[in-house]
C-alpha cells in the first residue's frame, strides 16, 4: 500500500478533503471507512483541467 500511495501522490497536482470521513462502527477493529477527497492530476499526466471527484474506501 506504501508504495502504491507513494507513486499515486507523485502524479497528483492537488488533494482536498470532499466532505466528512465516515468511520467504522466496531468493536473489533475501529477506524476509517471511507474518506471523500477531490484531486487533479499534473498536466502530463491528464489533463489537469477537471479535477476529479472520488470517494476513496478504506
Amino acid at each position: 500500500m506504501r508504495i502504491f500511495f507513494e507513486e499515486l501522490f507523485e502524479r497528483l497536482d492537488s488533494i482536498e478533503l470532499a466532505g466528512e470521513p465516515r468511520r467504522t462502527n466496531s468493536n473489533f477493529v475501529g477506524g476509517v471507512k471511507s474518506v471523500p477527497v477531490k484531486f487533479s492530476f499534473h498536466r502530463g499526466d491528464h489533463d489537469g483541467e477537471h479535477p476529479i471527484g472520488v470517494q476513496a474506501s478504506l
